[in-house]
């Protein structure tokens, strides 16, 4: 097998192949090995008429039609391992693996066969600068109640649980068993209504007392709850396809997280630290480095953006369109999910919101494509880039790093090369980070 490379316009590049004689006709046999099932001989079952019968009864161009899509499966992978994973290769390709080639045969006679995979290949990209700039970064600030707020994780740690009659209050942990109205004889003779609760009817899942449910009717239960004590009946409305219905329920218990008294003993359980005041000032110091780490994050999110905005790229058509076509799909998977039970309700999408998919979609490509160069760029610059980028995998995320090995050991070695660029193309702004210096600027304040 040999082959060309010509570069066309507008990001495409054609992969001209030439099979000898032994090679094509392997391709041809192995072609009618793979598809001869979908073609019916009469006195033969699926797939088991002679290769010279099939030819004579459906012609040789059949087979050829079918020959090259089998060349093309067998060959494609073995020329874009040669030039299509770096840019650092003599052609300058990268193969865009995600866009689905257009394979035509050129030609068969009795020496050889030609045939032509056209490709899209990464266009060339002239990027914005990305080194030696001053990146502007807030001066991370933590109140008195960023720290109170962190302290209550592991408040949380050590509290234990009671069970209490009342009455209930916000964030309680509450339990329901259902009610009904019944009638009921006095003993001198008179009758009246009353709640009850029956023997054998299960109790409720418990909820937490809060106003922040989606559902508004568990909202407005948990308000009804409120002051109420065990033993009490409140009504609850619940609204389904059949409409809203009345519910009565029965508290049958209150349970509250009992906090323990924020002091050294505190501060001993859970640190090794022995007073309170260290350990509030340790956690202070640690909010305050999360913080530096977050704005400067920030600045790299900002310096990122003005690199993909300012960089000169001329972004291929068919990119902008596979990315479209796959936002209309999600689109249109999300609506046939969500309205399966639905008959005769069909997906449409207005004009405004094509318009909106298709710049998010320019959008979305300008950036990746930015990326994708960016890590060219550092992955020939640095040496070893790989290593640097697993060794920080394994750091700082060895549990999730272990299951990605896993992942890489069991894929075949094309994908692993996908999953390793996808892993590598995340760190991209990160890692603009040593290019660059920070410079601390004070917190703009609020206006009151």
């Amino acid at each position: 097998m040999e082959y060309t490379v010509q570069k066309r316009e507008k990001s495409h590049v054609a992969f001209i192949v030439t099979l000898d004689n032994k090679e094509w006709s392997d391709c041809q046999k192995g072609a009618f090995v793979a598809y001869s099932r979908k073609f019916k001989i009469d006195g033969f079952r699926p797939g088991k008429a002679p290769f010279e019968l099939f030819v004579k009864r459906f012609g040789i161009e059949t087979i050829n039609e079918y020959a090259v899509e089998f060349a093309y499966k067998k060959y494609y992978e073995k020329i874009i391992n040669e030039v299509g994973y770096s840019q650092s290769n003599t052609d300058g390709i990268v193969i865009m693996l995600s866009y689905s080639p257009l394979v035509e045969l050129i030609s068969v006679d009795e020496n050889c066969a030609k045939f032509s995979i056209e490709a899209l290949h990464y266009p060339n990209i002239k990027l914005a600068n990305y080194k030696g700039e001053i990146l502007e970064t807030e001066k991370p600030v933590v109140s008195d109640e960023d720290v109170q707020e962190e302290i209550k994780y592991d408040l949380d740690k050590v509290s234990r649980v009671i069970e209490i009659s009342g009455p209930a209050e916000l964030n309680d942990e509450i339990g329901y068993i259902q009610a009904f109205e019944d009638t009921v004889t006095a003993p001198d003779g008179e009758t009246k209504i009353e709640v009850v609760t029956h023997e054998g009817v299960d109790k409720l899942d418990n909820i937490i007392l809060t106003n922040r449910y989606e559902n508004k009717s568990l909202n407005t239960l948990c308000n009804d709850t409120l002051g109420k004590n065990v033993g009490d009946i409140v009504t609850w409305y619940n609204k389904s396809n059949d409409g809203e219905k009345k519910h009565l329920l029965k508290i049958c218990e209150i349970k509250r997280k009992e906090l323990p008294a924020q002091d050294d003993e505190f501060a001993k359980d859970v640190s090794e630290f022995d007073t309170f005041e260290e350990y509030k000032a340790d956690v202070k110091e640690k909010l305050l480095k999360k913080k530096e780490k977050e704005n400067q994050h920030n600045a790299l999110k900002k310096f990122m953006g003005k690199i993909i905005e300012t960089s000169e790229v001329e972004i291929p058509d068919e990119f902008v369109k596979f990315d479209f076509d796959a936002r209309i799909q999600e689109l249109k998977d999300r609506f046939n999910k969500t309205n399966s039970s639905r008959s005769g309700e069909k997906f449409t999408i207005s004009n405004e919101m094509k318009d909106r998919c298709f710049e998010q979609s320019k959008a979305s490509v300008r950036a990746f494509l930015v990326t994708s160069e960016l890590l060219e760029r550092m992955e020939s610059e640095e040496g070893k880039f790989d290593e640097k980028i697993e060794k920080k995998f394994e750091t700082e995320s060895p549990e999730w790093w272990a299951m990605v090995k896993g992942q890489l050991k069991d894929a075949t070695e094309r994908r692993r090369r996908e999953l390793m660029r996808e892993l590598k193309m995340g760190m991209v702004t990160e890692y603009l980070g040593t290019y660059n210096e920070y410079k601390e600027i004070e917190s703009p304040k609020e206006e009151v």
